[in-house]
């Protein structure tokens, strides 16, 4: 994304998983011990390193797009999911790929380390 100029402004809770290829008999996000469209089928599944489900950033309202590397500016505000990043201010500008970067350290270490959500992400 960063190559392409574009920094999504608030990463940390717009990231989905695609987890096709996890669940063999399909997965019900509804009833997750149930598979898709058969409620008593229990879901037999395989770890994400086993099976590489795909992830997608969603959600761009807040994203910055530069015609080039040499046009990135600096942006203020605090309206985002990872709150606790050191350049956040909504008075100070502050480099939005860097925000990025922090926000996207916080969900790894915090939804996918399973360190939990005490590390500012709402």
């Amino acid at each position: 994304m960063h190559n392409y100029n574009l920094a999504h402004g608030d990463i940390a809770m717009n990231i989905f998983m695609d987890p096709v290829g996890m669940f063999s008999n399909g997965y019900n996000p509804a009833q997750p011990s149930s598979a898709l469209g058969k409620a008593n089928v229990s879901v037999s599944w395989r770890p994400r390193m086993l099976s590489g489900p795909r992830y997608y950033f969603i959600d761009f309202e807040r994203s910055v797009k530069n015609n080039s590397y040499d046009e990135r500016g600096l942006v203020v505000g605090t309206n985002v999911h990872a709150e606790g990043a050191p350049e956040l201010s909504d008075t100070v500008p502050y480099d939005p790929f860097a925000y990025n970067v922090f926000a996207l350290g916080l969900h790894v270490a915090a939804f996918i380390m399973n360190v939990g959500t005490t590390l500012g992400i709402h």
